[in-house]
């Protein structure tokens, strides 16, 4: 009799349980040049230095950097993305992008590659991939303002001062 109990408690526990869903994101990678007035040092220092201070989080490293070869790339952590997993249970899933930046006398290109990701989602509670989740959207969005801020952060004469003086 307790088996039986038992039986009906598991199938009816199972029975609510929902799978997640997951929908799969690839992003094109993204570059530009930007012109400068500034020699190769000096677009070198500017770009790792734009590195060092946009890379905010632990899991964001400077994973290469070379100042002869004119080189910087980083792994960049765009978003930390909930996962709904039913019952009100969340995970968390990072997004990633290598940032690769080249730099020779008055050129820097900036290319953004970002890793394919997955959203999770409930499927009871969630018919589709909710807008205000991360999606390919959001991911151009953060690369955009990344290279943006980038193109301003080169072109900006005043960025060498600090690190001069």
């Amino acid at each position: 009799m307790k088996k039986i109990i038992l039986l009906l408690v598991s199938v009816t526990t199972l029975s609510c349980v929902t799978l997640p869903k997951m929908v799969s994101v690839q992003v094109e990678p993204q570059s530009e040049e930007f012109s400068s007035s500034n020699n190769q040092d000096d677009l070198y220092i500017k770009s790792n230095t734009w590195m060092v201070e946009r890379f905010n989080s632990a899991k964001s490293v400077v994973q290469f950097s070379d100042k002869e070869g004119g080189i910087v790339i980083g792994k960049y952590l765009m978003a930390e993305v909930p996962n709904v997993m039913g019952y009100g249970v969340v995970s968390y899933t990072d997004v990633y992008a290598r940032i690769k930046i080249q730099v020779k006398d008055e050129v820097a290109k900036i290319t953004v590659t970002p890793e394919p990701f997955s959203i999770k989602y409930n499927s009871k509670s969630v018919t589709r991939p909710k807008d205000d989740l991360f999606s390919k959207q959001s991911a151009i969005n953060i690369i955009n303002d990344l290279i943006l801020d980038y193109g301003n952060f080169i072109k900006n004469d005043k960025t060498l001062d600090f690190y001069k003086n």
